[in-house]
């Protein structure tokens, strides 16, 4: 017998009727913080800020939500992906910036990032999927459901690499992972003041240093490089959550303006009024420790310590805040905020902070998953304030 290959191709994963659609993409700005945070966790620590977090944060609910409608549909499908698009309108389907949102320079990166967009959307599906009950869909059905999500995200890498094809061929440079500006190294801090102290992490035979009773760690990333300065600040938490069980929350503030004040030169007004926000911040974690009360019925442990606060480059902070659970955290970043807009009465002009959350365990046990979930949280907060102040934020690196 000749060669039968061929002949019968595997037939193409069709759409799939009746799926939870709409509650899914209720759901797209979650789907794309797990796909975010998929990419942060699979990269090394010096890799972390290779993920343009900001980019996935403006751009990934609307991809994503495209896909989730692609289930269902091949004119959806074709949305995605641009194909059979007429007048150029191919260039603006959400799948062909794949590979830009994503900070993918090469056709390996994308695939990992398509396959970690495939992951995000999977999970959250079968969380749908699960109401009335996973266990009463026919195994033919889930079957169906995977194949279909299997064929949509690889129509859009599909899409993505003929973009960045294209671009190659046209000689046009592929977009870089978005970088934030360089800022200048830490200050001292000025006159005043506070209940917090500037420790070193280690004490002069190794060995970690013994927590202190009501005062507010101040790490320097200038002792620890990149990302291991404030890594290493909720690994330790982790650990102590590991010992007691007890929530913890990631707070990541960050100056509103602040690379703009930069880029404009106001680099004198910027120091100081990012050392009046680190006062202002320590003062607020200091009181909410003081003034903690239960979490899951359980009293604060003063020995566990009062939280830390690591200083990231000025004007942008990671607060750690132990025995604060989702509401203790939403509420502490409300009362940071509204504590940091009281800097405009002393100093003449607003002064405004985004703020992103993670908490533990809900929001992962792994220290890079908590600090990529709070940094999509801040680009969330910062896109809403943009749109409510009447427009996009603009991006960091424009």
């Amino acid at each position: 017998m000749g060669d039968q290959r061929g002949m019968h191709p595997t037939p193409r994963a069709g759409p799939v009727a009746g799926l939870p659609i709409e509650s899914l993409l209720e759901r797209a700005e979650e789907i794309a913080r797990r796909w975010a945070i998929a990419m942060v966790v699979a990269r090394p620590l010096a890799g972390l800020g290779e993920v343009p977090l900001e980019d996935l944060a403006r751009e990934a609910p609307e991809l994503c939500a495209q896909a989730v409608r692609a289930l269902g549909s091949d004119d959806e499908l074709d949305r995605l992906t641009g194909r059979g698009a007429a007048g150029g309108r191919e260039e603006s389907a959400p799948a062909r910036r794949l590979a830009a949102i994503s900070g993918a320079g090469d056709p390996s990166a994308t695939v990992e990032a398509a396959e970690a967009m495939r992951g995000a959307l999977w999970e959250t599906l079968l969380e749908e999927l699960r109401w009335p009950g996973l266990e009463q869909l026919n195994p033919r059905r889930l079957a169906d459901v995977s194949d279909r999500l299997a064929f949509v995200c690889a129509s859009a890498l599909a899409a993505a690499l003929a973009q960045a094809e294209g671009s190659a061929d046209a000689g046009a440079p592929q977009p870089p992972p978005s970088r934030r500006p360089e800022a200048p190294g830490p200050r001292p801090p000025r006159g005043g003041a506070r209940r917090a102290v500037i420790v070193d992490e280690r004490d002069d035979a190794g060995e970690p240093a013994p927590p202190r009773e009501a005062e507010i760690e101040i790490r320097d990333e200038r002792s620890e490089a990149g990302p291991a300065a404030w890594i290493g600040s909720i690994g330790r938490q982790l650990e102590r959550f590991g010992a007691d069980a007890r929530p913890f929350a990631v707070l990541l503030v960050e100056l509103r303006d602040r690379d703009r004040r930069w880029r404009e030169g106001h680099r004198d007004d910027l120091a100081g009024l990012a050392d009046d926000l680190e006062q202002v911040l320590t003062a607020e974690l200091s009181t909410s420790a003081a003034t903690a009360g239960p979490v899951d019925g359980r009293e604060p442990d003063g020995r566990r310590g009062s939280g830390s606060l690591t200083r990231e480059r000025p004007g942008r902070y990671w607060l750690l805040a132990p025995g604060t659970d989702r509401a203790g955290a939403r509420a502490l970043a409300e009362r940071l905020s509204a504590a940091v807009r009281r800097l405009a009465t002393r100093r003449g002009a607003s002064v405004e902070v985004d703020v992103g959350t993670a908490v533990c365990p809900e929001d992962g046990r792994q220290p890079a998953a908590l600090a990529a979930h709070a940094d999509v949280e801040l680009y969330a907060a910062r896109s809403s304030a943009g749109a409510a102040a009447g427009g996009p934020a603009a991006p960091l690196d424009q």
